[in-house]
């Protein structure tokens, strides 16, 4: 059964990899994760949204709405493994977003987030 231990794992690897081309804007994007206070986690059967609150910190200079992503991760029991987009506003993290496809999580993804 996963806690909220074992969603943050996945989620912390999962945002390197969004995170991963060295650019200026992605560190400024990774640092505000490294530094976020986790507003709440929404589970369902097709996945889950994690909504950040960020600290004051530093923003990227592009403003506008953006997705960051289309990572997909490989879990146990599942054939497709579970597909992740960062949205990012008005310059900081907002919601990363776990997306099954055409399945749904195991139920130990499920229970007792």
């Amino acid at each position: 059964m996963m806690n909220t231990d074992d969603f943050d794992t996945i989620e912390l690897e999962v945002m390197k990899k969004i995170l991963s081309d060295g650019s200026v804007e992605h560190e400024i994007l990774f640092e505000q994760y490294r530094n976020r206070i986790q507003a709440s986690r929404e589970i369902n059967q097709c996945g889950w949204y994690t909504h950040f609150i960020i600290r004051d910190t530093k923003r990227i200079a592009e403003q506008k709405q953006m997705r960051l992503g289309n990572v997909v991760l490989p879990i146990a029991g599942m054939e497709y493994g579970i597909g992740f987009v960062l949205h990012v506003a008005h310059g900081q993290i907002d919601t990363l977003e776990a997306y099954t496809f055409e399945e749904n999580l195991p139920n130990d993804l499920i229970v007792d987030a």
